[in-house]
């Protein structure tokens, strides 16, 4: 009988990590440990880290800030998923209401790519994929983590590429 939040009736009580101080959350994943976790913002053009300290406390820092020609020039990250290999990819899909994204091409409705960024685990730029449509709200690693699966709002598509 687990219940979604609240008090009393025995179902389960949800604790905030971040109470009010996140600007614009939107796409979150953490480690398959638990230790980290990963936060899009975005309108601030930012991915956060929550590392979890001994008892149980979590510090938070700007793990990734898109700037112009990263992704910024969009509303920002939308939705985030990570392989949970031991140094594993951070795979982070940028959102914009189709408007030009990085000089990508054209083959989303509008005529626009929109952007997936490959992070390494210290944040460093690994790679980026291209998707048709700039409207990209959610990302997911294939069990086999050979590919991810996007979708893209612009033009109602489940997209997948090959990593």
């Amino acid at each position: 009988s687990g219940g979604s939040g609240g008090s009393g009736g025995g179902g389960q009580m949800l604790k905030p990590l971040a109470l009010e101080w996140l600007a614009h959350p939107t796409g979150v994943a953490a480690s398959a440990d638990g230790t980290h976790v990963y936060v899009c913002e975005q309108m601030t053009n930012r991915i956060l880290r929550l590392v979890r300290r001994p008892g149980g406390v979590y510090h938070a820092s700007v793990f990734y800030h898109l700037g112009a020609g990263q992704g910024g020039s969009g509303l920002g990250p939308s939705a985030i998923c990570l392989d949970p290999s031991p140094g594993g990819n951070l795979y982070v899909a940028c959102f914009d209401f189709n408007c030009p994204a990085d000089g990508y091409g054209s083959q989303g409705k509008g005529g626009q790519q929109g952007l997936v960024l490959v992070l390494s685990p210290s944040g460093q730029e690994e790679g980026r994929l291209s998707v048709p449509g700039t409207e990209i709200t959610g990302i997911t690693l294939s069990p086999d983590k050979r590919s991810v699966f996007v979708t893209e709002a612009s033009t109602s598509t489940i997209y997948v590429a090959e990593l």
